[in-house]
């Protein structure tokens, strides 16, 4: 079995020719030419230097360590706003629930039909049902019996 032939495109290869040429200062330069000198001469210059092997566990543990003092100057600050939102909403839920508290409880029970008879005694029955589920995982378990077969 023999090698397959690489397929050259002939303008192309003609083109980085022109520049090779055009390297030299044999040739007026072009756009592609150009862009062809500039991949030669970025060729023929030497690799950068290799990375330190732990560059990039240096880079994240650089970028993920903040100084201990502004860490805690920020934990503070977001704790005392966050404290004084929740209280800030607490106030406000409690001030609006006293006002028209009794207002919405009138509406939602003009709106809402009556239950259907029997819901009652199915409510009951679920809650007994959750309630005993919940007890029996309360319950300790034993270690599974092994079979007298292995």
């Amino acid at each position: 079995m023999t090698a397959p032939t690489p397929i050259v495109d002939e303008r192309a290869w003609q083109t980085q020719e022109q520049a090779l040429r055009a390297a030299h200062g044999s040739e007026e330069s072009d756009a592609p030419s150009l862009a062809d000198r500039r991949l030669l001469r970025a060729l023929r210059e030497p690799a950068l230097s290799p990375l330190p092997v732990d560059f990039a566990a240096e880079v994240a543990r650089l970028a993920t360590a903040p100084t201990a003092a502004a860490r805690t100057a920020d934990t503070r600050l977001e704790r005392l706003l966050g404290v004084g939102l929740g209280i800030a909403l607490g106030a406000a839920a409690l001030t609006q629930g006293l006002e028209q508290g009794a207002e919405w409880l009138r509406i939602v029970g003009e709106q809402t039909s009556p239950l259907p008879p029997g819901t009652l005694r199915l409510g009951v029955a679920l809650a007994a049902c959750v309630g005993c589920s919940w007890l029996i995982g309360l319950l300790p378990r034993r270690p599974a019996r092994r079979s007298l077969r292995h």
